[in-house]
């Protein structure tokens, strides 16, 4: 299935959802921050807890690869949205239909796509430099969705 000149790319995409999923395990464990859900407490939530958060995250893992390696491969736009809206499919199968991580199925999943983007184009991985890379490559399909929709 996979070529073996792509495992680095592989290893890198690997590298950088396992950190997606580790800032999102860090959020979680951050105590206090109320209203929150923490492994503490539910927070104001009483639809969602640490156990909710943990299956929501063990249902991501593989789309931040996924998406990371959509980066490398220079994907369009459409192309990360249907992996966002797969992952969010999976979220919501996983925890009962709670929503634990939509933003952040988006904007950290924009995020590894991006890592990825840079790293195929050699890129430094600072966050002025990703920043670019993010507007260069979907800045006109993020700006197509920030405009409202007419009636």
């Amino acid at each position: 299935m996979f070529s073996p000149d792509r495992a680095p790319q592989r290893a890198f995409a690997r590298e950088v959802a396992r950190l997606a999923v580790r800032s999102l395990h860090a959020e979680l464990c951050l105590y206090p921050k109320p209203g929150l859900v923490s492994p503490v407490d539910s927070g104001s939530h009483d639809d969602m807890d640490a156990v909710t958060f943990m299956r929501s995250m063990f249902a991501l893992r593989h789309y931040f690869w996924k998406i990371c390696l959509a980066g490398l491969d220079d994907a369009p736009f459409a192309r990360l949205r249907q992996l966002g809206i797969a992952a969010e499919t999976a979220m919501l199968k996983a925890t009962g239909g709670v929503n634990t991580h939509r933003g952040a199925i988006f904007s950290l999943g924009l995020l590894c796509a991006t890592a990825g983007r840079a790293r195929a184009q050699g890129i430094a991985m600072t966050p002025a430099a990703l920043r670019a890379a993010l507007l260069i490559r979907w800045g006109s399909e993020l700006a197509l969705h920030a405009t409202p929709l007419p009636p």
